[in-house]
């Protein structure tokens, strides 16, 4: 048997046909279970209140009010009615049906049965839920064919509440409705539609949005369960509240003892330190008087009782500039820096379930005073309400004189108090948040290409991402994101294709955005580096030699007039994989490349998958060519002999007897060679070869020619 457990959330369950009778698929929700055999369904928890709503497009779903004893899987034939215990409600849900039970429903089931509501079941659903549906229309409509064959020759069930003629029309209806609907409502595209319908080589009749056969009777009845549904949710509401209310009563109580009596134990501990100090400072004052003097001091205390004793050397008259604290604390949390009376500014860092913190303080000068957030303290503290996030707490101190001075404590409330780090084969590393420091880098163990982050599914709503890429947590329950039973955390396997890798967790609660970043360093594998480059023609009979430029760099020399090589890269492990653009190649893989940019990079993709992000490069750099010959040589009169050919230098050619001059084009192999022209014995004059008011000067002094006139 398959049993899978929702307890909020939207699911489209497509139940393959179970060909064994002792085979079972049971969904069980907070107040119903679901057997089904060969059904394709629709099912929603309300999270507000726990309530289920079933729709069924094609199939039987035998439903079961969760309440009451459990009367087995359902074979698809009608059940309904009362259970064996007496007290149980089971019914046989048929295509076009849907029920919504709420924990406040009554026992009678079929009161609850309606005429599938699509408008509500595709506001409920998400996209990828709604195009799942469709792309099963034809599995849907078959299966709803063959129920219809079934009807005929059985009779229709009394619990589907529909005449043969009306069930037909539902079932043919239903697919194109919902497809229409969810276009209305934004949830998909009719673009989208149209794709799914050439993809799956069905159709959609999008002229309906509503079926037929909802009448008047039917809406009051779809009405009155939505109505339930916003009462079951109220009452839900109002149950929680009390709740809460409750227990913030008894945390009210206890925090209002504990604070009196630190109170009081404040009181106590103020009182003793300044007797403390006045008997240290009648100390000093004596040790300082001869014996006369002492006497004299004596004398005047006794004859003073009760009151102001006048220290010598002191002046009443001139009140003390001493704004400084003498001792500042968070309860429950560590200042950083440590306190200081010199220092003004600290910050603390407390759990996220911490809504207050008391502030404690004392001043050094026993005639100051000081407020917390602009309220006077009692007993030396004050309780501080505490938002997510960053909180600024102020004390400011007035010295006797008037003089004032200002310490800041910033206490952040944490939206995320920990995480754990699992390393593959090892045992987990705990990360705690509550700290006003950052967590130090993570070492990832040898051989490692990701970790898994575990973080709890109590909390804020999370965003994760690794080097700027969104990563899914595992496990995932249809399209939404929905806790198992018994499940405490979710699990993020983090991928680490960088040498340092850099993990942001967005935490999210109530509008208030806080993240937090973990860098996880690892060493990459050695074997993602290069080992030799080399060089060929593309026959490969000539190599071209290959010099490294230093760092990841080579250099290839090749011809001049070559356009088209063969490059062989041979990484030092052979299951790595070389990266050119967007191709892949083996390991000493002959790499076919045309000069056109006369630079090529690359990367090394490691036998573990990793890629690090070092990029190589190869530079071509062409050599000075040697051709100095001539590709072509022509005559304005006249004809050569031999005939020309390249390896050929010297030729004759006949003219008539009125020819006084010729012009002569010779043609470099190379453009970027140079041209001399004969003039006279001995004489050299350089051509430019494209010039055409040159042409008369361009015989090749390397080339003997002759013209002969008759």
């Amino acid at each position: 048997m398959t049993k899978v457990s929702m307890l909020k959330g939207t699911a489209w369950v497509d139940v393959k046909s179970i060909k064994s009778k002792d085979d079972d698929f049971k969904l069980e929700t907070p107040t119903a279970i679901m057997g089904v055999r060969g059904t394709a369904f629709f099912a929603r928890v309300n999270p507000a209140t726990g309530g289920t709503s079933t729709a069924v497009l094609s199939g039987v779903v035998r439903f079961t009010s969760e309440h009451v004893e459990k009367t087995g899987s359902g074979s698809g034939e009608s059940a309904g009615g009362t259970g064996s215990s007496g007290s149980s409600k089971t019914i046989d849900l048929y295509p076009t049906q849907q029920i919504t039970l709420e924990p406040t429903s009554g026992d009678d089931l079929r009161e609850q049965t309606t005429l599938v509501d699509i408008e509500e079941i595709v506001k409920n659903a998400s996209p990828e839920v709604i195009e799942a549906i469709l792309r099963s229309k034809e599995k849907i409509d078959e299966e709803n064919r063959q129920t219809v064959e079934k009807f005929k020759q059985a009779g229709v069930p009394a619990e589907l509440q529909q005449g043969l003629d009306k069930f037909i029309q539902n079932t043919q209806e239903l697919l194109g409705v919902i497809a229409k609907q969810a276009i209305d409502q934004k949830k998909i595209e009719e673009r989208q539609v149209k794709q799914i319908e050439e993809q799956e080589k069905t159709s959609f009749n999008l002229t309906k949005d509503q079926l037929s056969q909802l009448d008047e009777k039917e809406k009051a009845k779809q009405e009155k369960a939505r109505q339930l549904a916003e009462e079951a949710a109220k009452k839900k509401a109002a149950e929680e509240a009390a709740k809460l209310k409750e227990l913030a009563d008894k945390i009210n109580a206890a925090a209002l003892k504990a604070i009196e009596a630190a109170k009081q134990a404040q009181a106590e501990a103020n009182r003793l330190a300044a007797e403390a100090a006045k008997r240290k400072a009648e100390e000093e004052l004596l040790k300082k008087l001869n014996e006369q003097q002492k006497q004299q001091y004596q004398q005047d205390k006794t004859n003073n009782q009760g009151g102001t004793i006048v220290t010598p050397g002191t002046n009443p008259g001139n009140p003390s500039s001493n704004a400084n604290l003498g001792s500042l604390s968070i309860a429950g949390a560590a200042l950083s820096p440590s306190f200081n009376a010199a220092v003004a500014d600290y910050r603390a860092s407390v759990a996220s379930d911490k809504a207050s913190v008391v502030v404690g303080a004392s001043v050094q000068e026993s005639g100051a005073t000081f407020t917390i957030n602009g309220q006077a303290p009692s007993g030396g503290q004050r309780t501080v309400s505490l938002a997510y996030g960053d909180n600024e707490i102020a004390v400011l101190v007035t010295a006797p004189s008037g003089a004032t001075k200002t310490y800041k404590v910033t206490v952040t409330r944490q939206l995320l108090n920990s995480v754990s780090v699992v390393f593959p084969g090892q045992t987990g590393i705990d990360i705690d948040f509550n700290s006003t420091n950052a967590p130090a880098p993570l070492s990832i163990p040898s051989g490692s290409s990701n970790l898994t982050l575990v973080v709890p599914v109590t909390g804020p709503e999370l965003d994760i991402s690794v080097n700027g890429q969104a990563v899914q947590p595992e496990p995932m329950f249809t399209a939404a994101l929905t806790v198992l039973p018994g499940q405490i955390s979710w699990r993020y396997i983090i991928p680490l294709l960088q040498p340092s890798n850099q993990i942001e967790i967005k935490a999210t609660i109530d509008g208030i955005i806080k993240s937090y970043t973990l860098i996880a360093n690892r060493s990459m594998p050695s074997d993602a580096a290069v080992q030799s480059v080399s060089a060929t023609s593309m026959d490969g009979a000539t190599s071209y030699e290959v010099v490294a430029s230093g760092g990841n760099a080579w250099t290839v020399k090749v011809p001049a007039d070559v356009t088209t090589i063969k490059l062989k890269i041979n990484a030092i492990n052979e299951a790595a994989k070389i990266l050119v653009g967007s191709n892949e190649y083996a390991s000493g893989a002959e790499i076919a490349y045309t000069l056109i940019n006369m630079t090529v990079q690359f990367k090394i993709r490691a036998a573990d998958g990793t890629v690090p992000d070092v990029f190589n490069s190869i530079s071509i750099s062409r050599l000075p060519s040697s051709d100095a010959t001539l590709s072509h040589l022509t005559l304005s009169n006249g004809t050569l002999s031999p005939a020309f050919a390249r390896t050929t230098t010297s030729y004759t050619a006949s003219v008539g007897h009125a020819v006084d001059s010729m012009t002569v084009t010779p043609t470099l192999s190379n453009v970027n060679a140079i041209l001399f022209v004969n003039e006279g014995i001995g004489g050299k004059r350089r051509a430019e070869q494209s010039d055409p008011a040159n042409r008369r000067r361009k015989p090749d002094y390397g080339r003997s020619h002759r013209a002969e006139r008759r």
